[in-house]
């Protein structure tokens, strides 16, 4: 009989970063998009942003898995474009959200103020 060695690769999992969004009682779609300045979050097109569905609880969450030490800017859209971006209670412009994957398991819980209203 023949003995065949088999190599066993150890799965490594990639640390994780869970995004907790809640957004006000009256803004509330279906789903919001997470368009960043890296690949995984669209490289900036929100058409190729990450899209996240509503809960019963009327929050979104996603967690996803990059190496240690990955940072990113992001932004929230209610919709696939930019005309629908998240705003401050005011409706002033909300700078870049920053993110650094610093530990095994990250958490960023972020509550949303207002969506821009625009047609793009």
């Amino acid at each position: 009989m023949k003995n065949v060695a088999m190599a066993t690769e150890e799965k490594v999992k990639l640390p994780s970063i869970s995004f907790n969004i809640g957004t006000p009682e009256e803004v509330r779609p279906d789903y919001i998009y997470i368009c960043g300045d890296i690949e995984e979050l669209g490289s900036w097109d929100p058409l190729r942003s990450i899209r996240l569905k509503r809960s019963k609880r009327g929050t979104y969450s996603k967690t996803m898995r990059f190496p240690l030490g990955t940072s990113f800017n992001y932004k929230i859209l209610a919709d696939m474009r930019w005309g629908r971006v998240e705003k401050g209670r005011y409706t002033e412009e909300v700078i870049n959200r920053e993110a650094v994957v610093a530990e095994e398991k990250n958490r960023l819980i972020i509550q949303v103020l207002a969506f821009r209203d625009e047609a793009e």
